[in-house]
Parts: structure tokens; sequence; C-alpha cells
């Protein structure tokens, strides 16, 4: 089990905090799948320099979208996909905080087009 316990002070002191990049976190799961090209849509569509896109899904099988094409091939998407159905979300978003590199963090809703 990763420890999750990291905050935005030790991303800073660790270096793992990039100044001026928004990380925009997103958790999912299979019944949202069909979400998933608007929402690589609408991140593109964003005009800040430098940003990246994080993606949990959980349980299923992984999403197409992330898997293949231009999404999977993006260098500022980062897309992780694992079996656990029974995560919360609070857990979830914990999680992918943790994989972020930005020095801003924006939630983001797969649902929220």
């Amino acid at each position: 089990q990763p420890d999750f316990s990291s905050n935005f002070a030790v991303r800073l002191e660790t270096g793992h905090c990039v100044a001026d990049r928004v990380s925009v976190v997103c958790p999912t799961y299979p019944g949202r799948h069909r979400f998933h090209d608007s929402l690589y849509a609408c991140f593109c569509a964003q005009t800040w320099p430098d940003k990246e896109l994080i993606i949990l899904d959980t349980g299923g099988t992984p999403s197409a979208c992330f898997t293949c094409g231009p999404a999977a091939e993006d260098e500022r998407v980062l897309y992780a996909h694992i079996g656990e159905y029974n995560l919360t979300l609070g857990h979830k978003r914990n999680q992918l905080i943790q994989l972020s590199t930005g020095e801003f963090v924006a939630h983001f809703d797969d649902d929220n087009l």
C-alpha cells in the first residue's frame, strides 16, 4: 500500500513540484468511460501552457480513450488503472495528488463537461 501522507510542503521540499504547472486530477471508473473523449478534449482546450492530466481509473477494464489514440500518446497525460472497486473518492483523490507534479492542483470530475 503506497504512503499517501505527503502534502504540498513535502512536494516542494523534495523538488517534486513544478512551479506554475497545473495538475488536473480526475478519479473515474468504467461506468464513466463514455465521458473520456470529452474530458480529454476539454483538457486540450485549456490555454494554460504547462499542465498535466492525471486520471485514476478503478475497476473493470481500462479506458480505450487513454490506452490508445491521441490521449495515450500525449506526454501531458498520466493514466493509471487499478482493479480495486472499493476505494473511496477521498482515497482516489489522495492518490491523484500524490502522482501530481504541479504547483497547483485542479480537481475535475469526468462528468463536469
